[in-house]
């Protein structure tokens, strides 16, 4: 095991040789206790990630909001306002909020909204459901009514009752 770990260091270390990251006296483990041969932005602290993420969010919340204000007056501008608002998103890593997340159509990216240019319907075809049809590339979405969490949860429980009336019955 010694000497497999040796091979990784001595790996890394001739790596950050050729890339200008290798410092020559450094201690086994820095004070945030990672190794020295691991890249400098994967010591980066949680805090300074959380300022930067907030910040994203609330351009995302801002460029949303100036999308819905602008469709029906210069549709071109919010699907701009969206594509900047997903691209904020995806550099910062942020997960985009889910009635963000649903006003972009997962098949042609573009920003879409009930009554302009995407038509919204429920469906109680097997599992009660709704569907967003994209008017501008024809796709389809479906999004359940009820999370499949909560539907196996219930069988379970409904499982653990059946069984539990079984065994109290003689």
């Amino acid at each position: 095991m010694d000497r497999k770990r040796q091979i990784t260091q001595l790996k890394a270390q001739s790596w950050f040789k050729n890339n200008n990251f290798y410092v020559k006296q450094k201690p086994k483990k820095d004070i945030a206790g990672y190794p020295p041969y691991l890249p400098c932005w994967y010591k980066w602290k949680r805090t300074e990630m959380n300022e930067t993420r907030q910040i994203a969010l609330q351009r995302i919340h801002t460029l949303f909001k100036l999308a819905k204000q602008n469709i029906r007056k210069e549709p071109e501008l919010a699907q701009r306002y969206a594509e900047v608002a997903r691209k904020i998103a995806m550099r910062t890593r942020v997960r985009l909020p889910t009635e963000y997340r649903r006003m972009i159509c997962r098949h042609c990216k573009s920003f879409i909204y009930p009554g302009v240019n995407c038509r919204v319907r429920l469906q109680q075809r097997r599992e009660p459901h709704t569907v967003i049809t994209c008017l501008i590339c024809g796709k389809h979405t479906r999004i359940l009514l009820k999370p499949h969490k909560k539907l196996k949860k219930e069988k379970t429980y409904a499982k653990q009752q059946n069984q539990a009336q079984y065994q109290t019955e003689p």
